[in-house]
């Protein structure tokens, strides 16, 4: 069956780690520190998305709710920066684990040549 797999994406969360809600965090810290708009992912369905995805929804809610909010591109490339620097702060806090045969399975679909993506 490997023979036919070129190559595999993976979701990261859940899926070869666990981070408990690291990203969840760290993308509120970052959007409350451009906007002051506290708890903006509260609710924002996460799984299997896109942080860009995710994003748009929070914003989307946000701007529902009648709040002025930044949207243009700008503003997502401050806010992936801002994200990148708080994620590396909310990582270590509770402490990641790997999923279970996570490594097993990437040192498997690695060694068959299957290129791996995230």
């Amino acid at each position: 069956m490997l023979s036919h797999i070129r190559c595999a994406l993976f979701d990261i969360d859940g899926t070869l780690v666990r981070m408990r809600g690291a990203g969840s965090r760290a993308m509120d810290r970052a959007y409350e520190a451009l906007t002051g708009v506290p708890d903006a992912f509260r609710g924002v369905p996460m799984a299997g998305r896109t942080d860009r995805a995710i994003t748009e929804s929070a914003i989307d809610r946000l701007l529902a709710a009648g709040r002025d909010v930044p949207q243009d591109e700008a503003f997502h490339r401050a806010f992936a920066d801002r994200y990148l620097a708080e994620l590396e702060a909310e990582v270590p806090r509770p402490g990641p684990s790997v999923c279970p045969g996570a490594i097993a399975t990437l040192d498997l679909l690695d060694s068959k040549g299957v290129a791996l993506g995230l």
